[in-house]
């Protein structure tokens, strides 16, 4: 850990865990040394904090909120803020959607879910990372074609029993 973290675990490091230590960084770090801390960290174990719990500023918690859906697919802070920026542009003709809509990942454990960006994504479990759908051309057009033959199947399934 950089000497500069240190000034946030007044009470000692030893025993900590890793999550542990992210929380203290999230609650106490300035903005620079927060952007500081080890991504890799934050990236691992921010997607699981209950961060209506932090003492921290409401501002740091809307902050929090709004990057975590772009953690997943992002290796680095330029890559977060990238992909805030242009989910931002993309919206920006609409309100601005309440955070709590904005999720981090599907909930229910749905595997299959959208975004505001009007794309379709999946929850691989194990990468713990979200892939685009929408982006995929060649899986897109197979999944639509599943649905197709689906609902058809179903309609025709449906007219039989009336």
């Amino acid at each position: 850990m950089q000497n500069r973290f240190h000034k946030y675990f007044w009470d000692g490091e030893q025993n900590l865990s890793d999550k542990f230590k992210l929380t203290r960084i999230l609650e106490y770090a300035s903005f620079p040394d927060l952007i500081a801390y080890p991504f890799e960290d934050i990236k691992k174990f921010l997607p699981d904090l209950n961060l209506d719990h932090l003492r921290t500023s409401e501002k740091r918690i809307e902050f929090l909120k709004v990057i975590r859906p772009f953690l997943a697919n992002s290796n680095n802070w330029d890559e977060v803020f990238d992909r805030l920026i242009a989910w931002r542009k993309n919206i920006s003709a609409k309100p601005l959607a309440k955070l709590e809509s904005i999720a981090m990942r599907p909930t229910e454990n749905k595997a299959l879910y959208g975004w505001d960006d009007e794309k379709i994504y999946f929850w691989d479990e194990e990468f713990q990372k979200e892939w685009c759908i929408s982006d995929e051309e060649q899986l897109y057009n197979q999944l639509v074609q599943i649905c197709r033959e689906y609902f058809s199947r179903s309609r025709i399934s449906n007219s039989r029993k009336k």
